[in-house]
């Protein structure tokens, strides 16, 4: 069954004060998949204010990843590089929700577009305070003597060589 009416802004605030954590799942199995981009800073907030933040990231996390890997890895790549989900941060600041964004980010081998995300995911765990090793990212995004960082991907991790050397060693 198709969802009849757009879950709006008001309905979503006035809700959001109430929910269950059963409740707040059956609320986002309801939103559609068109409009996740413009639902997930309400659920990101939700995740974070109402209590369990690691069963509730879960629950968007197993919603996401039920429409499929696509939509999955678009939005966790929008979790980690728009400016305006300021709850990213918070998130990746805690241990237990940084594992569970860690376990459900694609596999970076054989994909530029995987690999970026995950470079930019220690970018942002770094900002946030995370402490990360130089094994740890070259596992992650899968860097060999075959497939070094590139340029590019330097200036994606947004590090220069002193600082660099600081955050990963």
């Amino acid at each position: 069954a198709g969802q009849r009416h757009e879950l709006d802004d008001m309905l979503l605030g006035s809700l959001a004060d109430r929910m269950s954590g059963a409740e707040f799942r059956e609320v986002i199995e309801y939103i559609q998949p068109s409009a996740w981009p413009s639902r997930l800073q309400w659920a990101l907030t939700c995740v974070i204010e109402m209590g369990d933040t690691c069963e509730m990231l879960r629950h968007v996390l197993d919603v996401l990843a039920a429409f499929g890997e696509g939509l999955l890895a678009q939005l966790l790549k929008a979790l980690l590089t728009d400016p305006l989900l300021a709850t990213t941060a918070k998130l990746l600041a805690q241990a237990e929700p940084r594992t569970l964004l860690r376990q459900r980010l694609p596999k970076a081998e054989g994909s530029a577009a995987s690999r970026a995300l995950w470079l930019v995911y220690h970018r942002e765990a770094w900002r946030a305070g995370a402490p990360y090793t130089r094994e740890e990212l070259r596992r992650d995004a899968h860097l060999t003597a075959k497939a070094p960082l590139s340029r590019p991907e330097v200036l994606l991790l947004g590090v220069d060589a002193p600082s660099y050397k600081l955050l990963i060693e």
